[in-house]
């Protein structure tokens, strides 16, 4: 019986110590085989600019802010739990100043999120922001954001190497990995591995990490039903996947655009914030 009882604390231990160095230590790796034995940057690098010429990232430009017609909606279990609105499937407008992190998230109620140079505030119907720590906030407004204009924010990366081609869906895909610094997976700078359709160069789908959450966290994201916005070729259906068997988690779309619909000093209510464009402190690790 003692000896029972000490194979299966032993097993216990060897189990929750796994977990541990899963969800703290191990790190996704995105790379592709390709990236691993021969990266070739220049080809990726190449091709990473073909594809934002084909979004029409030159025409972000002209756009001082933009304001989408958005919703969300969120299935499965890690979907709905993940979420942080009082609905899973949820319609709201959007405000952003292109190629910063600076926007606000708008509720049928009146309810406003907001962010600026990377503070969070709050703003009641009515009422004035509330600047103060809200880690739903500081996550959701950018990643919207980030999605939206990921042709445009992914041009930045010091990390580009061409991952080869693969067919998805019955289309023929060239591959494209995209990091910062280096390669190899890093603690605090997420990896995203393009796959393009060799065709257009627009996106077709997208892997993914989220280092902000947790270290071994991706997810896929397809990029659906394209619309020309003012000369930016953007996906109005994005559906996100987890890349751990859960299947769909939640669903994009957006329903219009306009541009330059609401002044920039709006988005900015702090003025004695800095004024912060594509910048997010990352740290280089050896």
């Amino acid at each position: 019986m003692k000896k029972s009882v000490k194979y299966i604390s032993i097993i216990l231990g060897v189990i929750i110590l796994g977990l541990i160095y899963f969800m703290f230590v191990y790190k996704s790796d995105l790379r592709t085989d390709q990236v691993k034995k021969d990266p070739q940057p220049i080809e990726g690098r190449a091709l990473l600019m073909k594809m934002g010429k084909a979004h029409g990232i030159e025409n972000w430009d002209s756009i001082a802010t933009y304001t989408v017609a958005f919703q969300d909606e969120f299935f499965g279990r890690m979907g709905k739990n993940a979420h942080p609105f009082p609905s899973s499937q949820m319609e709201m407008i959007l405000d952003y100043i292109p190629n910063t992190f600076n926007g606000r998230l708008s509720f049928d109620d009146g309810t406003q999120w907001g962010l600026q140079a990377w503070k969070p505030y709050l703003r009641q119907r009515g009422g004035n922001p509330v600047f103060k720590k809200d880690d739903d906030i500081s996550f959701w407004i950018p990643t919207y954001q980030y999605f939206m204009e990921l042709p445009l924010r992914l041009q930045s990366a010091t990390a580009v190497a061409y991952a080869g081609e693969r067919v998805i869906d019955g289309i023929e895909c060239t591959g494209i990995f995209v990091s910062w610094n280096k390669y190899k997976p890093q603690s605090n700078v997420d990896q995203y591995l393009l796959w393009i359709d060799k065709k257009t160069h627009l996106i077709h789908q997208v892997e993914y990490t989220v280092r902000d959450v947790f270290r071994f966290m991706k997810a896929r994201i397809d990029y659906k039903a394209y619309q020309d916005f003012y000369g930016l070729q953007i996906a109005t259906d994005m559906p996100v996947h987890s890349l751990f068997g859960d299947g769909l988690m939640h669903r994009m779309k957006i329903n219009g655009i306009q541009i330059n619909m609401v002044p920039k000093e709006d988005l900015l209510p702090d003025q004695s914030l800095p004024y912060v464009e594509d910048a997010k402190e990352v740290l280089i690790e050896d």
